[in-house]
């Protein structure tokens, strides 16, 4: 399947920090589902020279066809800092019994008849 590159470059008006990276994005459908990719570096860079990269995790989107609209993340948010050395990877899923996010239901909106359900 052929994957789509962007990129982007956003700056304040005060120029404290500069945001920019670049995206392969694409999808794949398995039945009633769609899983989409952003895959690539988003960069933060901050006036005093700190630079923060993060990158998302897949999006998922199911009952295309019939059942619940239910739309998520599933994967891995990695957010790295260079210069301090730290690396965070934070794990996020779809299944409600899993995972502290979930528990919660704030990675995931079901919807019937276009109306959010929480």
């Amino acid at each position: 399947m052929p994957y789509c590159l962007s990129h982007s470059k956003i700056c304040d008006v005060a120029h404290k920090y500069k945001f920019y990276g670049h995206y392969e994005i694409g999808a794949k459908v398995y039945g009633n589902t769609i899983k989409g990719l952003q895959d690539g570096p988003n960069i933060v860079e901050f006036l005093d020279g700190d630079v923060i990269e993060f990158r998302y995790c897949h999006g998922c989107i199911s009952g295309m066809l019939f059942g619940k609209r239910i739309v998520g993340n599933e994967g891995t948010i990695t957010v790295i800092d260079k210069k301090n050395g730290l690396i965070c990877n934070i794990e996020v899923t779809n299944e409600k019994k899993n995972g502290v996010i979930n528990y919660m239901r704030y990675d995931f909106r079901e919807s019937t008849n276009g109306k959010e359900e929480k």
